[in-house]
């Protein structure tokens, strides 16, 4: 069932355009994406895998690209927070005994 997700995504979307605030939220997203097949490449050409790297430089570079990404990934957040602030309903905290909006 190749085209189920297409259809899917076509449904959803009813053919329109996504917002362009939705490709800011994947795009704040993507050093994610590149973080896994970062973990994924260096996890092969370890000592897990072909042993390229060998032990322990293949940690080593783990630990700096861990580090790097980490970076990335809170300037994102940062950055996506202050292009995108809470609106005044989701900030207030709930009273006792108040359902928060966000459970709902």
């Amino acid at each position: 069932m190749p085209g189920t997700g297409m259809t899917w995504l076509v449904g959803k979307c009813g053919g329109r355009r996504p917002r362009p605030r939705s490709i800011d939220h994947l795009r704040s997203g993507v050093w994610l994406v590149l973080f896994f097949t970062f973990l994924y490449v260096a996890d092969y050409l370890g000592s897990f895998g072909t042993d390229v790297i060998t032990a322990p430089w293949d940690s080593i570079i783990v630990f700096l690209g861990s580090l790097a990404f980490y970076w990335w990934g809170v300037n994102a957040g940062a950055r996506h927070m202050a292009d995108h602030p809470l609106a005044p309903a989701e900030q207030r905290v709930p009273d006792d005994g108040e359902l928060s909006p966000l459970a709902h």
